[in-house]
């Protein structure tokens, strides 16, 4: 199921690519929006196909319906993490800088460019830990991964 995952968001992704590139100024914000609606409605994507073992477009349904059940969680999440990810890439970029200067320039690019792929797989790794464990907190399905205390304590009950 997660190669038919793959290449159906992978298609999803370059159609909207595509749509993107024939529209004037006010079709590409609509196709940005669209875009964006369509990160927020498969958010929880991949743990609905690995837990539930539904096909993609079952898959995209059942996210959509859990973003719509339970929103906050996973925007808390995912702003949470932008915010981290972007302060990091912002002290890398200031310490590269600084060994260009310092030190030698190929030696500040080779440590910037280390550090943004080592930030940009921390990242995604987390992001998925999270989601799956939001995606289990929400199911009342915690497996022993996860401890129910610390996934109740992450947000507050609207």
């Amino acid at each position: 199921m997660a190669l038919y995952w793959a290449a159906f968001a992978a298609t999803v992704g370059f159609l909207l690519r595509v749509l993107q590139d024939k529209v004037g100024f006010l079709g590409k914000i609509a196709v940005g929006i669209l875009g964006a609606a369509w990160s927020i409605a498969t958010f929880f994507a991949v743990p609905v196909i690995a837990y539930e073992q539904l096909n993609p477009i079952d898959a995209t349904k059942r996210s959509a319906q859990l973003v719509k059940e339970r929103w906050g969680e996973g925007l808390v999440a995912n702003f949470s993490l932008g915010i981290i990810t972007f302060v990091t890439f912002i002290v890398m970029g200031i310490i590269a800088v600084a060994v260009s200067e310092l030190v030698n320039e190929n030696l500040g690019i080779a440590l910037f460019v280390i550090s943004v792929l080592a930030v940009s797989i921390i990242t995604s790794t987390v992001k998925s830990i999270a989601i799956s464990a939001i995606y289990n907190g929400l199911n009342d399905d915690v497996s022993a991964h996860f401890n129910r205390q610390m996934l109740d304590d992450l947000f507050v009950t609207k």
